[in-house]
């Protein structure tokens, strides 16, 4: 395969599909995406990225992401930064006390 250039018709092409992901609504959003990434049998969790393929090896570009307030439009980013903040994000994570994570997470349901 020839090298990956990435033009300015290439990039322009991203945020046009990027801009698209974003109008849509999360119905649509889910069932435009590929099969690995369906749930079926739930939402997609808050923290979920939906990513394209720009047919370089090991980039994926994140298109949307999702938060607690829905599907924010984000910055591209490669897998392996994806993968850095994930590593970051643990060790944040292990530092907290039982406390300030439960506040961190309001969605779960508390044990009683």
């Amino acid at each position: 395969m020839e090298e990956y250039v990435f033009t300015t018709a290439r990039r322009k092409a991203l945020n046009k599909t990027r801009k698209k992901w974003m109008n849509m609504s999360p119905t649509s959003r889910q069932k435009a995406m590929p099969p690995k990434n369906k749930h079926p049998s739930k939402k997609l969790p808050v923290g979920s990225y939906v990513t394209i393929d720009v047919g370089r090896k090991g980039h994926h570009y994140v298109v949307a992401k999702k938060t607690k307030y829905g599907w924010t439009d984000s910055k591209l980013r490669t897998k392996k930064q994806l993968a850095k903040k994930a590593v970051h994000a643990r060790k944040t994570w292990m530092k907290m006390s039982p406390k300030a994570r439960a506040k961190a997470m309001p969605n779960r349901k508390k044990r009683r």
